[in-house]
C-alpha cells in the first residue's frame, strides 16, 4: 500500500492537504476515536514520549472516526496531540479515509516510509515500544 493523498478538514478548521507538505522520513497515520479506551492509552503514551516523537523526520496524522467537533475538543483538552508541532488532527466524518485505508477500527496505525510505502500496520491496542521500534 502506498500513502494516498490526504485532503481533509482539520480540527482547527483548515483544509489539510498532505501533498502540500514537505516529505517526512516517516508518516504515521493513526485512526482513533475519543471514545476508545485503547486509543486514549496509546495517545497518553505518545504524549509521554513527546520529546522523542516530536521531530521533523516524523509526521503524525491523527484521523478521527465519526465524531462531533465538540467531543473531539474535550478529548484534545486532556490529550493535546494537536499541539505537537509535527501532528495534524483530521475529521473523517464520512469515514472516507477509514474505508480507503481499510482501517478495521480504532486504534489503527499505519507507518509509511519517505517514499510513501507502507512498512508496518498495527491494529488494536499496542505497547508504545512496538511503535518505537518502527521509527
Amino acid at each position: 500500500m502506498m500513502l494516498p493523498d490526504i485532503s481533509a478538514l482539520s480540527y482547527d478548521g483548515n483544509l489539510f492537504e498532505l501533498d502540500k507538505l514537505d516529505k517526512a522520513k516517516t508518516t504515521i497515520v493513526f485512526f482513533f476515536s475519543p471514545e476508545c479506551d485503547h486509543c486514549e492509552e496509546e495517545i497518553k503514551e505518545i504524549l509521554s514520549r513527546k520529546p522523542l516523537l516530536e521531530n521533523k523526520d516524523i509526521r503524525w496524522i491523527f484521523i478521527t472516526m465519526d465524531v462531533l467537533k465538540d467531543e473531539l475538543g474535550v478529548f484534545l483538552d486532556s490529550y493535546p496531540i494537536d499541539k505537537m508541532s509535527n501532528a495534524y488532527v483530521l475529521l473523517d466524518n464520512s469515514l472516507f479515509y477509514h474505508s480507503l485505508f481499510e482501517a478495521p477500527g480504532s486504534p489503527s496505525v499505519f507507518i509509511f516510509d519517505k517514499s510513501g510505502r507502507l512498512v508496518h500496520k498495527i491494529v488494536g491496542g499496542f505497547n508504545i515500544n512496538i511503535l518505537m521500534q518502527w521509527l
